[in-house]
């Protein structure tokens, strides 16, 4: 009888740890309806070993782009679209399964977190259709002499195989009341204050990444572009600001370039930290720190012309491809119009090519993805459907 409910070759021939190893090969996809063959392989694959070991054998390349989708008289939607790296085909799309219009912080092992104004934080798993909700801790003030900004970034501490989320909450053009900061770690499952090392008389100009892209991180640390000075005058001093997530400590990396550059952004190029400076509507130089840490090792590596039909800057996939968003002109009905559409550089070649699926529609960002099975042995995750 045993032989008629289990297939003989699993079951006779295969040890388990084999079996387990095949699974962990296989796509999310695939693992997640083999789920449901035995209460073994259920328990072995939602177990926070298997899925440790899935995480570091999957190597799948994806781009996630996130559109809004209007619908006249409906609330705002955002739709994610799943590009594969290399051949730049669609291999999924799905809405995000929120009714406000949230921002994504990050993207780390396959994990998406995303923010919904300045009171909650979501953690979402697209791959296994479950997320979390995070409610923030730092409140808001009712009454404000100054804008009140909230810097967020989103990593994984190795060490410890935990997903922390970290937030600044400034106020802009006055040192009072000073920064402050908190982080949240997933393991803890609350929040708790950190030390801000920077002066309490600064005046914070902006912390930021590129145009609003998710904060970059990279070296196991997070990225932020500081720009300190009173309001309408020039930027006293611009560095970067990092926070190391294992260390859970800010630190601070000055910029290649002596002048403050508003527009400078830190971002990720090949698995180094890298920074993009913009000289005007032009050209794009790109520096990387090829030594993590050693100012001294900033290398400025190819200078982008990108002419005036470049809209917008996402930044790049992990193969070092510049991803952007161009316009183009066209004749209709005997008219003179205007579209976008997304497409990859190659920054050595300056060759291009059409990201397909994007459309001719206004982008809002892009991350670099993977499909992963994390989060799926927590009890505390709402499912979803995508």
């Amino acid at each position: 009888m045993s032989s008629m409910r289990d297939p003989p070759i699993l079951q006779n021939h295969l040890p388990h740890d084999l079996v387990l190893y095949i699974l962990a090969n296989l796509p999310v996809k695939s693992v997640l309806r083999f789920r449901c063959v035995r209460k073994s392989w259920n328990s072995s694959i939602t177990s926070p070993s298997f899925i440790y070991s899935h995480l570091k054998l999957n190597g799948s390349r994806r781009l996630l782009f996130v559109q809004p989708d209007w619908i006249p008289l409906a609330p705002r939607r955002r739709q994610c679209i799943v590009i594969c790296e290399h051949s730049f085909n669609t291999i999924s799309k799905f809405d995000i399964p929120l009714t406000y219009t949230p921002s994504i912080v990050g993207s780390c092992n396959g994990l998406l977190c995303l923010e919904e104004g300045r009171d909650y934080v979501y953690l979402l798993n697209p791959s296994i259709g479950k997320f979390k909700r995070v409610s923030t801790s730092l409140p808001m003030p009712t009454i404000s002499p100054t804008v009140r900004q909230a810097a967020t970034g989103f990593g994984y501490d190795s060490e410890t195989n935990d997903y922390k989320i970290v937030r600044i909450i400034y106020h802009l053009w006055s040192p009072t009341p000073p920064p402050q900061a908190e982080i949240y770690t997933l393991k803890s499952g609350s929040w708790r204050r950190l030390h801000f090392p920077l002066a309490p008389d600064l005046i914070i100009r902006s912390i930021s990444s590129s145009f609003m892209l998710p904060i970059p991180f990279v070296s196991g640390a997070l990225h932020w572009m500081l720009h300190e000075g009173k309001d309408k005058e020039p930027p006293r001093r611009s560095f970067i600001l990092k926070f190391d997530v294992n260390e859970e400590k800010f630190g601070m990396i000055a910029t290649p370039f002596g002048d403050t550059n508003e527009q400078s952004y830190p971002i990720v190029f090949k698995g180094k930290l890298a920074l993009t400076e913009h000289e005007g509507h032009s050209l794009l130089n790109v520096w990387v720190m090829k030594d993590y840490g050693v100012h001294q090792s900033w290398t400025k590596l190819f200078v982008v012309p990108l002419l005036d039909r470049v809209y917008r800057f996402y930044g790049y996939s992990e193969d070092g491809l510049l991803i952007v968003e161009k316009t183009y002109y066209f004749s209709a009905n005997g008219k003179r119009r205007i579209a976008r559409k997304c497409i990859s550089i190659d920054i050595e070649t300056l060759h291009e090519r059409d990201v397909d699926g994007i459309g001719t529609e206004y982008l809002e960002c892009e991350v670099n993805f993977m499909e992963s099975l994390v989060l799926l042995d927590r009890a505390d995750m709402v499912p979803v459907r995508l």
